[in-house]
């Protein structure tokens, strides 16, 4: 059995197979657009040294990390659930439909 961290409720708006975002957006095409310029930013300003992140090397860096990269596009960005999972009961997770 393993655990798996998935950020926050990542349910897809309806059955658009977007994951629910700031923008409201149900189509898939557009928030993978509007999320590759503003990760593309805030990644920047990462590798540059302007974000405000203590490395520590464990669970809350990579929340702080997924908060700072995400903050402009999802409102739960930076939070985690937690699921267990077997082969016997894998979890429900959304995926593409593109």
């Amino acid at each position: 059995m393993g655990v798996v961290l998935l950020s926050g409720d990542v349910r897809p708006c309806h059955d658009a197979g977007t994951l629910r975002n700031l923008f409201g957006e149900r189509d898939a095409t557009v928030p993978s657009l509007v999320e590759y310029g503003e990760t593309a930013d805030r990644s920047r300003e990462l590798l540059r040294g302007e974000a405000n992140l203590t490395r520590t090397y464990d669970a809350e860096q990579a929340r702080a990390t997924h908060l700072h990269l995400f903050q402009d596009l999802y409102d739960w960005s930076g939070s985690t659930a937690q699921s267990t999972f077997s082969r016997a009961h894998p979890v429900d997770l959304p995926t593409s439909t593109g």
